[in-house]
Formats: structure tokens, sequence, C-alpha cells
């Protein structure tokens, strides 16, 4: 008979998988005392787990005192993308992601983004609930909300600190977009075999267990992959001893694509062309570029490359190229360009480039943003799909400009 229970002392849940097999969860929440993590006791599950998914559906559980999760739209009143969005808290039970499926088909709107506030819960639930957001193209953030207690009008809310560990850590990979801010909490861990705490020299492992834990491993690291995230995610999370968690530090996260935005930009690049050289700068999910070059057909110029355009992008480039600002020309590398200057064309594999020519060989280099709000662009002809990384920026197009392309 298999069975799985949780530590009296309060930090941590545990999950006998066989007689010697066992596997952390829960998250322990040093800085404070937190109701989910308090005392269990013992619960009995299905028998021995023949198939990956048997296994899954008891590891990572929570503590009996954890309220399962629920999904609810929030916000604080404002007019942006990101004002209004949906928070997740409490423990991932087995029904979540059927909730979770419930509650998308209710959004007029679509789900958008999803906030992650819960000490873990079920693993196959965590990973269903990942696959859900995946599939419905859910951006996930970790943290909780906190009503905003100064506001005009009462239900209002806005984001607060939190923590996602455990099976909620592997439902957070499932976001399109992943965000971790700076105070949230996002927490990795392993399991281990029981009986070797205190003996570690012991020779105490089954054939069987081997086996389970190589399943369990495996699946892991294919969940993470197909997530796009770095396999080597699941060996730091098998850094944390018995009684610690992992809490991932944003450097780990940037490294193992933990975090990912699709709209952000990879450090400037240079690149060899045509016998000059030409700066880059390139999203995330390569569906947008931006590339300063000098030539002879074109001069000193910059060109907004939108690889994967939507269905009425061309329009949109059209009528942005036309758009005469209250300071004169659009602010491009901290010069001013006039319309007469800008030229939008559609290449046959549907791609679309909107490309400025520059007045100097030797721009001001003000800003690595194009088609920014903040430099008095129209709302309506605005775009944060070209905002690019200020790394490596000003000495990727120095070179450029200094090398021009021979075409």
């Amino acid at each position: 008979m298999t069975y799985l229970f949780t530590r009296s002392s309060g930090q941590w849940g545990r999950v006998l998988i066989s007689d010697h097999l066992r596997v952390e969860c829960c998250a322990r929440h040093s800085e404070r005392r937190n109701p989910w993590l308090k005392t269990g006791k013992f619960k009995k599950v299905s028998s021995a787990m023949r198939l990956l998914g048997t296994l899954f559906s008891v590891l990572f559980v929570g503590s009996a005192q954890a309220e399962p999760m629920i999904f609810e739209r929030v916000g604080n009143g404002g007019n942006c993308d990101t004002c209004s969005y949906v928070q997740a808290t409490g423990e991932i039970v087995s029904a979540t992601p059927t909730r979770f499926e419930a509650f998308a088909k209710a959004q007029k709107v679509g789900v958008g983004i999803v906030r992650l506030h819960s000490p873990g819960g079920n693993l196959a639930a965590g990973i269903a609930l990942g696959e859900l957001f995946r599939q419905k193209g859910v951006t996930t953030e970790v943290g909780s909300s906190a009503a905003l207690s100064e506001a005009l009008q009462k239900g209002l809310y806005d984001r607060s600190t939190g923590i996602c560990a455990s099976a909620c850590a592997y439902a957070f990979l499932g976001g399109v977009e992943r965000v971790l801010d700076e105070n949230g909490k996002l927490g990795f861990h392993r399991f281990y075999q029981e009986n070797a705490l205190a003996q570690p020299s012991a020779k105490l492992l089954t054939g069987q267990d081997l086996g389970t834990a190589q399943m369990l491993t495996a699946a892991l690291m294919l969940y993470t992959v197909k997530m796009g995230v770095d396999a080597k995610l699941v060996a730091l999370a098998s850094s944390a001893g018995p009684d610690e968690m992992h809490w991932i530090s944003q450097a780990d996260a940037q490294l193992l694509r933990v975090v990912y935005q699709p709209h952000a930009y990879k450090p400037w690049r240079v690149e060899p062309f045509k016998g000059g050289a030409i700066a880059i700068a390139e999203s995330n999910d390569t569906s947008k570029n931006v590339v300063v070059s000098c030539s002879l057909q074109f001069g000193p110029n910059v060109a907004l490359i939108d690889l994967k355009p939507q269905r009425d992008a061309a329009a949109w480039y059209e009528q942005c190229s036309k758009t005469v600002l209250p300071d004169g020309g659009q602010p491009v590398l901290g010069e001013r360009i006039a319309p007469s200057k800008i030229r939008v064309t559609r290449r046959k594999d549907g791609s679309i480039i909107m490309r400025f020519g520059l007045p100097t060989h030797n721009p001001p280099l003000t800003s690595s943003e194009f088609l920014s709000f903040k430099d008095g662009y129209p709302r309506a002809c605005s775009s944060p799909e070209f905002r690019t990384s200020a790394e490596n920026f000003a000495a990727s197009v120095r070179l450029a400009m200094q090398n021009c392309i021979q075409d």
C-alpha cells in the first residue's frame, strides 16, 4: 500500500511512494508563519504506481490545511494592458485544471495574465495547469494581490509579493510569458530516498525505486524542455537538501529561461554582411528584428522588420509611417525622421520592413526604443514590440555605421 503524509514540524509535506522512496512537497516559508504549511496527517492514496501519470498524481501534495486554488479577476481600475489580471491563490488540487478551464471560458476578453500565489499541491495537476496556460497563451506572474485602501472605488487591488513553490512552480513554467517580480519567490525542490537520510552509506534502494526515480526525473525534464526552459532546472532543483527549497535567483531564472518575455530583446550584436557590418537586435521569440546599417543604396538607415506580422499589420505600418508628431519627425536613434524618409515594404515571404533613412552616420543614440509611446507617439501608433535592449547598443550601432555594406 502507498501512503502520503506531512511531517509534524510544520515545514514540509512528504510522499511515501514505496517502502523506501519518498518525495519532498510543499514549500517552507521561513520568513513568516504561513497557515498553508501547518501540520497534516496520514492519508491513503492509490496502490503502486505503474504509469508515470499515476506517479505524478500523488507527488508534491500540499498541506491538508491549504484551501484549493481559486481564480479571480482583479485590477486597479486603470486603463492599461496589465491593469487587470487573474489572481490564482491556494493549493493546486486534482480539480484545479478543470476549474481553471471553466473560469477561462467565462472570460469575455480572454485570460491574459495569471498571478500565482501557492505553496504547491498535486504535481500532475500543476503540470496540467501549465499545459492549459500554454494552450491559452497566458502570461504567468508570481505574487499575490492587496486591496487598495486609498482607492475611491471599493474592490480594487494591486500587485503584492507572494510565493509559488513546488507544483505551482511547474505550473508557472507554462506561461507563454513568465514574469518573476524582484521580491517574488519561485521555489523548486527534489525528491529523495527516505532511509538514506539516516544511513547515507547503506544500499537501500530497490530496482523499482530507481526506476520510479528515473521516470520522474525524465518526465520533469521533458516537460521543462517542452515549455522552452533549460532542462538544467531539474538538476538545479535537486541541489536543495532534504529540508530545503531552492528559491531561484533572478540571474538563474534568466539563464535557464525560467522567466521569459517573448517581445523582449536579446543584446545587440554585430554581423559581417556584404563587405561591411550590420548591427542587429532580435526579439526573444524571433518575430521582430531591428537592423542598423549604412549602404550605397539606402545610406545610413534603421530597418524595423516584422517577420510574423498580424493580418492588418501592413496598413498599420503605413499609417504610422505617415504620422506627423508635434515635435516634427519620428524619433529614431536621437534624430527626427520626416515621413518622406520612411518607407514600408512587404516582402514576398509576408514579412514587413519599416525603414527610416537617417541624416547622418553619427546619430546621438539617445534611445534604443522605436515606436515608443513615451517618445510622443499617439497611442494608436505606438508599440511595445520594438523596445530593444540597451546592452551593446551604442557600440554595435557605431561599428555598423563605420563599416558600410557594399550593396
